[in-house]
């Protein structure tokens, strides 16, 4: 904080600059001893170790107008997309914290695993596992549904099929960039997955392997049922599960064999999800897809 001070018998101004510590707590004693922490520490330890914490996550890029912009937004990703509760310590993940938000503090699978995760990811890739620890465990039993509070508790019902899949192209993702197959030993990433099948069986075709969902990715009621943008976000979801299985130890209870028409409907002659996009012109009608492959 800096402040004007005139000198008495001087029209002369000095400048003093003082720094002030405040804390947050539970209590006074909580609150007390969290500013009294940052006064012993000093204000150039403070700095030091902030300015390093944003050092090893600044990305460069190949021109300073790009690092400028790249990094702002992956900061405001950050600190936007997470926080800790006050009252736990526990990471959180939410849509925004912003107050201008209509549902400000509000968790989406969609928007924190689809959107913000990759560049979560990309930063922190510590960070990016306590994200999926979050959802794998406080946001595990409404994995699916349209929104939720911190807690995990339904905010708005309605189920999203491109929600119920990301925790597992999330996944994938952290898997893919720190090979930390350990995690997939996990009971609680076990569980998640097994849930997520389970509600995938629900949400198929009686007859063949497609997928309905209620709320399109627009968070917008569904026109018609099976759409391709989130069955071929499925066919992938199936294809890593499927690879995945060896490793994971899955209990007898979990059995992927009734996925297997799903994988081979995609992958027949090496159609890819060309298949899903014809099968999908089958419940449309003749609509007009642009498929962007999920193909790495």
């Amino acid at each position: 904080m800096r402040t004007f001070m005139r000198a008495r018998g001087t029209a002369a101004l000095s400048w003093i600059t003082a720094s002030v510590f405040w804390g947050l707590g539970f209590e006074e004693v909580a609150a007390a001893t969290s500013a009294k922490e940052q006064l012993r520490r000093g204000w150039d330890w403070l700095y030091r170790k902030t300015a390093d914490w944003l050092d090893k996550r600044t990305m460069q890029l190949p021109t300073p107008e790009l690092t400028e912009v790249y990094n702002v937004n992956q900061f405001f990703c950050l600190f936007y997309a997470t926080g800790r509760t006050f009252d736990t310590e526990e990471l959180i993940c939410a849509t925004s914290r912003s107050t201008r938000y209509y549902v400000s503090a509000a968790y989406w699978d969609r928007d924190s695993l689809l959107w913000a995760f990759p560049t979560i990811l990309r930063a922190d890739a510590a960070l990016a596992k306590e994200v999926l620890t979050y959802v794998f465990t406080r946001q595990r039993q409404n994995i699916g549904v349209h929104s939720r509070f911190i807690d995990g508790t339904m905010l708005e019902p309605g189920f999203e099929l491109d929600e119920l899949v990301a925790p597992v192209l999330a996944l994938q993702a952290y898997l893919s960039e720190t090979h930390d197959e350990a995690f997939l030993q996990e009971r609680f990433v076990q569980d998640g997955l097994s849930l997520i099948l389970t509600r995938l069986r629900e949400a198929r075709h009686p007859d063949t392997a497609l997928y309905e969902t209620f709320l399109q990715p627009t968070d917008d009621e569904i026109v018609h049922p099976y759409l391709t943008y989130d069955n071929v976000l499925v066919w992938r979801a199936l294809q890593l599960l499927a690879d995945w299985r060896p490793a994971m130890g899955f209990p007898a209870k979990l059995n992927l064999s009734n996925y297997i028409e799903v994988f081979r409907l995609l992958k027949v002659n090496g159609v890819g999800f060309l298949g899903m996009f014809l099968n999908s012109l089958y419940f449309y009608g003749l609509y007009l897809f642009i498929i962007l492959s999920v193909y790495k």
